[in-house]
């Protein structure tokens, strides 16, 4: 890969002509180090050190390793927007050889930036996730004056979501992110939760009485001392369903009930969810339900246990979320998706 164009778009803010190294080499120097496990400047700074002449098999590097200070310095002031979409140029052209995707949106907290006395951090990132790929292909961080709700649909206007299906959590679950995804070629998988009302109530209640007329498909698990059972119904007849006007595109309901039996306990949970999709066959839809924690498994998990991300010590200006991007350059992990 040339990655002068991967990091193409990425405005280089120092005074040209005083510059030791070059804006490449530095990124790369940096991602580096966090594929290392580095965990701040200091070490990414001593690790390439001692890997000087392998760097130089692909970088420039003409005054050797920038100090530490000048990756901090590079990272705190970097405009966060111009990186991250480096990632979402180069997803793009990741999910250009797939027929069809399942694109996760999911939030994260780097809990590294929670300043004394405050329960929730100061940087929140929002992630777009192919599960396809094991790769991130956008992010975006959650503005403290805004919040999740506003973020997704932004997010979702830069990405190509031809051939893709979105999964997102109850908390997107919103008009506006339906209406974004379907404006942009894709279809919608939406967990539904009392955040919405009278839509929840309504699927709830028909449910009760009709999903043991509908086709049912059963997955059953054993392992690890115990027995898991995801039963799932679609409902495609939506003549009952008062809300369906108001949802752009809304298709189809879903009811996922999932039993647990263990030496310890037995329990079970019961989901519902709305979609635009029509027709889909039923494994094929429990796929989708539970691929959906591959956010959860393969990104955010993979982020704090791999890169240590939220025990962070680079807090300042722009550098988590800057850090935050470089990391899911690189972040497939091939964590399970139990759910």
């Amino acid at each position: 890969m040339n990655w002068d164009n991967f990091f193409e778009g990425v405005d280089d803010f120092r005074v040209q002509g005083r510059c030791l190294h070059r804006l490449v080499d530095i990124l790369m120097v940096i991602l580096c180090g966090l594929l290392a496990d580095c965990e701040d400047f200091e070490e990414i700074e001593d690790f390439a050190n001692d890997r000087l002449d392998f760097l130089r098999t692909f970088l420039a590097l003409p005054n050797g390793i920038p100090s530490h200070d000048t990756m901090n310095r590079l990272m705190r002031h970097l405009d966060p927007s111009q990186l991250s979409g480096a990632l979402t140029r180069w997803g793009r052209q990741l999910v250009q050889q797939l027929d069809a995707y399942q694109l996760c949106v999911d939030g994260k907290e780097l809990r590294g930036t929670i300043a004394s006395g405050h329960k929730h951090a100061s940087v929140q990132v929002l992630s777009a996730w192919v599960r396809q790929l094991n790769a991130s292909v956008g992010s975006l961080r959650i503005s403290q004056k805004t919040n999740e709700l506003e973020a997704t649909p932004e997010l979702l206007q830069v990405l190509d979501l031809q051939r893709s299906v979105v999964t997102a959590d109850a908390l997107n679950c919103q008009k506006k992110t339906a209406q974004v995804i379907l404006d942009r070629g894709g279809d919608y998988l939406l967990c539904l939760k009392a955040n919405q009302g009278e839509l929840h109530r309504q699927v709830a209640d028909q449910f009760a009485k009709r999903y043991p007329a509908l086709e049912q498909w059963v997955d059953l698990e054993k392992g690890h001392g115990r027995i898991d059972q995801r039963t799932v119904w679609v409902d495609e007849d939506l003549r009952w369903l008062d809300e369906t006007r108001q949802w752009p595109g809304l298709r189809s309901v879903v009811m996922v009930r999932r039993e647990r039996l263990d030496q310890a306990e037995a329990g079970a949970t019961t989901e519902l969810y709305i979609s635009s999709l029509a027709g889909k066959p039923l494994p094929e839809v429990a796929e989708l339900i539970r691929g959906h924690w591959a956010v959860e498994n393969q990104l955010h998990r993979h982020l704090d246990v791999t890169f240590s991300e939220d025990a962070s010590r680079v807090v300042k200006d722009h550098s988590p979320q800057n850090l935050s991007t470089l990391r899911k350059t690189k972040a497939k992990a091939g964590g399970t998706q139990q759910r």
